[in-house]
């Protein structure tokens, strides 16, 4: 990390890195800072996830844009064309936190307080606090061959992600900025998307370079990542945090994702 200044963030340097990485935020609704893991420690973390691919869950189905909760029935109530009740297909695999040792890269970017204090600083938020959820803190997610995952917003408001290995063809990340906000849901626009998931007016697209490091606003944003065609399979760790202390998954939401609630 030695292009980015994390241990002196009032230096004119860091207070400088914070400044573009915020304008660069709020102008395209996402931020790639590529090299932010060095190639040989982001190589070392490709093979410790494909060491640790036997304890991943494969998630596979039907999913509508909302996270929530991942296994809902489908709520009759609603009109057909409401968003919650239109689906796209999703395939992964998942390495939940607790089956990412304590002592890997990992675990401890996630931890350092001066990455917190930077990611909090690029966000513009006062306090940014890891997820208290064994599974859920950190995720090291898989996309092989023929896996694809379709339009969603997060649950959290801010998702961190470190590329650890791009696909050969395909698994290209793609998003719409402020979808929806606090004040208005625009479900008419997500259920248009829902229904035209290939229309190309609006979708905005960044090639991710393994050790880049990725910020955007999982809540508000709608993103997906397209099918991952052939050759080498999409390896992308996440890092999870919140506003406040305390933030736990569904448990609908674990049995998708991982299989199990603890």
């Amino acid at each position: 990390m030695g292009r980015y200044p994390l241990h002196d963030l009032d230096s004119i340097q860091g207070k400088a890195l914070i400044e573009a990485c915020q304008t660069n935020l709020s102008a395209t609704g996402a931020l790639a800072l590529d090299g932010f893991i060095p190639a040989e420690a982001t190589k070392s973390l490709v093979c410790d996830a494909r060491q640790r691919k036997p304890l991943s869950h494969r998630m596979t189905g039907m999913f509508c844009p909302y996270s929530d909760d991942l296994s809902e029935e489908d709520d009759l109530r609603l009109l057909d064309d409401h968003p919650r009740r239109l689906k796209l297909p999703a395939s992964h695999r998942f390495i939940a936190g607790d089956c990412i040792p304590f002592n890997n890269s990992l675990q401890q970017i996630y931890r350092d307080q001066q990455f917190i204090e930077f990611v909090a600083s690029v966000l513009g938020i006062e306090s940014l606090y890891p997820v208290c959820d064994a599974l859920g803190c950190i995720n090291i997610l898989t996309y092989e061959p023929g896996d694809a995952n379709g339009w969603h917003f997060d649950t959290t408001e801010f998702v961190i992600s470190i590329m650890l290995q791009a696909a050969t063809c395909g698994g290209q990340y793609q998003y719409i900025p402020e979808m929806r906000n606090e004040k208005d849901e625009n479900l008419g626009a997500i259920a248009d998307r829902m229904l035209n998931p290939d229309l190309e007016h609006g979708i905005r697209q960044i090639t991710l370079e393994p050790g880049t490091l990725f910020l955007f606003k999982g809540k508000h944003t709608l993103h997906r990542v397209t099918r991952v065609e052939q050759g080498a399979e999409r390896i992308v760790a996440i890092l999870s945090y919140d506003r406040a202390p305390g933030h736990i998954l569904s448990e609908g939401s674990k049995l998708a994702m991982y299989g199990r609630t603890s």
